[in-house]
C-alpha cells in the first residue's frame, strides 16, 4: 500500500555538503547488512534494494525541523547551491534512492535564519538540483523525483513562490499536521479531515 518512503533525515552542512544524521544507522539500513560471523556483506538485504522488490521508491529527506536554519545560506550562494545538489547525486549514486525531498521549515522563517530572499533562492536551489537529476537521469534512463514538504500555515505559505515550484518539483507533501497548533487561538484537531463546525 505505500508507494514512496521518505528516509528522513539527512542534513545540510555549511558548505551546502549534505550528510546523515546518523551515518552508523545510515550504513546498516542503506547498504547491505553485514553477516555477524564472517563480516561479509549479505547480498539483498538493504532497504532500498527491499523496498524496490515491492514497487516503492525511496527518497532522500533532507532538513526538517531542527536542521533547516543552513538553508537560507546555501540557497542564497551559487556555489553552495551547486555542492549541495552534487552531494544529493552522490547519495543517490552511494544507496540508490530514487529522489530527492526537500523539507526546509520554513522559507523566510526568521527563527531559522531566514529572510525574503528566500523565496526567489528557494526557487534557484530547487532548480539547481532539479538539473542535476536531469543530467544523471539522461546516464542511467531512471527517472528522479523531487518534492518539498511545505507548510500548511497561510502565513509561511505566502513566503513560497508555488507558481514557480510546482513547474520544478514532480509532487508537494504538505504538512498537514500543522493545520492547528498552539500558534492558533482556537484548539482544533491538527491534522482536520473537515472543516471544524465552528471556527
Amino acid at each position: 500500500k505505500i508507494s514512496i518512503i521518505n528516509y528522513a533525515f539527512f542534513i545540510p552542512l555549511e558548505n551546502g555538503e549534505i550528510t546523515g544524521m546518523v551515518p552508523e544507522a545510515d550504513a546498516v539500513l542503506l547498504q547491505s547488512r553485514t553477516d555477524t560471523l564472517s563480516g561479509n556483506p549479505l547480498k539483498e538485504t538493504s532497504l532500498i534494494y527491499l523496498a524496490h522488490q515491492h514497487n516503492v521508491k525511496v527518497m532522500i529527506s533532507i532538513g526538517g525541523w531542527a536542521d533547516s536554519d543552513l538553508f537560507p545560506q546555501i540557497a542564497a550562494d551559487s556555489l553552495k547551491r551547486t555542492l549541495f545538489a552534487h552531494s544529493c547525486i552522490q547519495q543517490i549514486k552511494t544507496y540508490g534512492f530514487d529522489g530527492i525531498d526537500i523539507d526546509w521549515e520554513y522559507p523566510g522563517y526568521e527563527p531559522h535564519e531566514g529572510s525574503p530572499r528566500d523565496k526567489e533562492n528557494f526557487n534557484l536551489l530547487l532548480q539547481t538540483i532539479r538539473d542535476s537529476l536531469d543530467v544523471i537521469q539522461t546516464q542511467t534512463e531512471n527517472k528522479y523525483l523531487l518534492s518539498a514538504a511545505l507548510p500548511a500555515n497561510p502565513a509561511h505559505v505566502a513566503k513560497i513562490d508555488i507558481k514557480t515550484i510546482t513547474q520544478i518539483l514532480d509532487f508537494i507533501n504538505v504538512m498537514t499536521y500543522d493545520f492547528y497548533g498552539t500558534w492558533d487561538p482556537i484548539v482544533n484537531h491538527n491534522t482536520p479531515l473537515y472543516l471544524p463546525a465552528q471556527g
